[in-house]
């Protein structure tokens, strides 16, 4: 025999119905692993304090302190783009007009010397 839950609070009452209920348990999250060890930093960062260079801006509220750059990270810790597809790819999403942009120069260099019409779109309504 099923149990409806009854929630209430200072201004509605909901009931939910077995059908929800067992819903519910199906999704219900299981943990594996040793309940007592303390979970692994989110985001562990290493532990760089130096001081402000002269040269950083102190004149504006919310700048974060200046946080030089690690030339000793480790690739695998970043997981976008590993294989060389998906770095190509993102770089052409990131990029994508600064490419097309250099292939028209290259094409305005070589083949665009001979037909000038070729390549050559309409912007705004142009003619």
């Amino acid at each position: 025999m099923a149990v409806p839950a009854t929630t209430t609070t200072a201004t509605e009452t909901t009931s939910l119905s077995p059908g929800v209920l067992r819903l519910l348990a199906d999704y219900e999250l299981t943990h594996s692993g040793d309940e007592d060890a303390p979970p692994a930093p989110p985001n562990p960062q290493p532990d760089l304090v130096t001081p402000n260079p002269s040269w950083w801006p102190t004149d504006y509220n919310d700048i974060p302190p200046y946080r030089p750059i690690n030339y000793s990270l480790d690739r695998d810790q970043r997981p976008w783009a590993r294989p060389g597809i998906e770095t190509a790819f993102a770089f052409t999403m990131l990029n994508g007009v600064g490419v097309v942009a250099w292939f028209a120069k290259l094409w305005r260099a070589t083949g665009g010397r001979l037909n000038d019409q070729i390549f050559r779109f309409s912007i705004g309504g142009e003619r």
